[in-house]
């Protein structure tokens, strides 16, 4: 009998991670080559994920991989090219079998809050498979990346389809839908990343998270169809004063022309004039330094949107209105569109990295402009709604152009069922703003 390709209480990894880590099967007649070979292919699996969650799939070997399978690096060939078409095989066999487990849920459950918290639960498990889920196989080479963008779209599509049946609402906003989506797997991601996977399996999690989603269904506010004219020219830029301006600066420059793979600290001090030691007074490596030049400009992007919002004339168009205006501030400065369009290139860990920081910031300006009154209010929601406000806003930078702002901003309709914020019809190309009750 072939193993499952992940059970969690059998995939346990030993302190000393030395000795094989299954099972091999009993020895005798009986055992034709077919079968021998699939039990083996399992092995090898487990032993991938288990190993790439603890140490990272870089720093995972052939031989160890063996080791710990209990096989011979022969075998292990006979069955992969490598490594890489190990961990890939892996991934899309935990990507199917995931989306298998969401179809029979989609058609067990009838409220979309049930079918957030079983999503919620199928990634808390086992946190090795959260993680090859949700943050991708870590390989290098466009097929790598290709197969993660496929699955990524496979689950949100999956996710998102079930939660729309679930409303009842054939016609509820794909953007919306999309944006939802988005919140929900960013949570999971920053807990998985964190070491907190055990946190989705909490009912306050699934509790809070649900409330946040049925909101869909009993609120349907119609999005605004206007249009913005697409923002023209490019930020006028203060020449950089002192050391760490100049350092993050000439990162910043670097990151634009070359993309990530293009910085080094050599590259980075030649551009900033600088001599190595003021490099090390400020930063670990080239990731710090780029992980600081990229939120330094979206602070500042994020502070003057929060500036137009706070002078509006209800809190949720001031909300509207500085979603609006940081998208417009994110299309006229190269460095953040390259990274909300793909990251510059970045390893996903360290983009990952950057992004929990940036929805950090977000969540401050919804909660800042929201005018929240409830007591607590739902941090989680608002969590949600910020990693959604980054997914819309990288929707429509992968775009041609700016010509429809009701999705960067259709996320934050969900924050209005906790009775927070009013909504109102946003028409950019006036200027004037109506707000509605909710």
């Amino acid at each position: 009998m072939v193993p499952a390709l992940v059970d969690a209480a059998a995939v346990g990894l030993a302190p000393s991670l030395s000795g094989a880590m299954f099972n091999k099967l009993k020895p005798g007649p009986g055992h034709d080559a077919a079968e021998v070979a699939d039990h083996q292919r399992a092995r090898i699996d487990r032993a991938m994920v288990a190993l790439s969650a603890e140490r990272g799939y870089r720093a995972v070997t052939v031989r160890e991989l063996s080791r710990l399978a209990g096989v011979s690096s022969r075998a292990f060939y006979e069955q992969y090219a490598g490594k890489e078409a190990c961990m890939l095989h892996c991934h899309f066999a935990l990507v199917r079998r995931f989306l298998r487990e969401l179809a029979t849920a989609d058609a067990a459950v009838d409220r979309p809050g049930d079918l957030v918290r079983v999503f919620m639960r199928a990634l808390g498990r086992d946190p090795r498979v959260a993680r090859l889920l949700l943050v991708g196989p870590q390989c290098e080479g466009e097929a790598a990346l290709e197969q993660e963008r496929c699955a990524n779209q496979l689950i949100a599509a999956q996710l998102g389809d079930g939660l729309q049946r679930c409303t009842g609402v054939s016609e509820l906003p794909r953007p919306l839908v999309d944006g939802v989506v988005a919140g929900l797997t960013g949570v999971a991601i920053r807990r998985v990343l964190a070491g907190r996977t055990d946190e989705l399996l909490s009912a306050e999690l699934g509790d809070r998270l649900s409330e946040w989603v049925s909101s869909v269904a009993s609120d349907q506010s119609s999005l605004s169809q206007s249009s913005s004219s697409k923002a023209e020219g490019e930020l006028e830029e203060r020449a950089p004063s002192g050391d760490l301006a100049l350092l993050l600066s000439a990162t910043a420059k670097l990151a634009v022309k070359h993309g990530y793979s293009g910085l080094s600290v050599r590259r980075i001090l030649s551009a900033a004039g600088l001599p190595r030691r003021r490099f090390s007074a400020h930063f670990t490596d080239v990731d710090d330094c780029f992980a600081m030049a990229v939120e330094g400009r979206m602070k500042e992007a994020l502070e003057r949107s929060r500036r137009l919002g706070e002078n509006a004339s209800s809190p949720r168009w001031g909300v509207r209105r500085s979603v609006a205006a940081l998208s417009l501030e994110i299309h006229r400065d190269p460095v953040l569109t390259g990274f909300c369009r793909d990251w510059m290139g970045a390893p996903q860990a360290v983009a990952l990295r950057v992004a929990e920081r940036l929805t950090d910031c977000m969540g401050d300006l919804l909660r800042d402009l929201s005018s929240i009154q409830v007591d607590p209010p739902n941090e989680v929601a608002i969590e949600a709604a910020a990693w959604g406000t980054w997914d819309a806003l990288g929707r429509e930078l992968r775009g041609t152009q700016l010509t429809d702002l009701a999705p960067l901003v259709s996320c934050q309709l969900l924050l209005a069922r906790s009775g927070q914020i009013e909504e109102p019809t946003l028409s950019l190309a006036d200027g004037t703003a109506s707000a509605r009750a909710i």
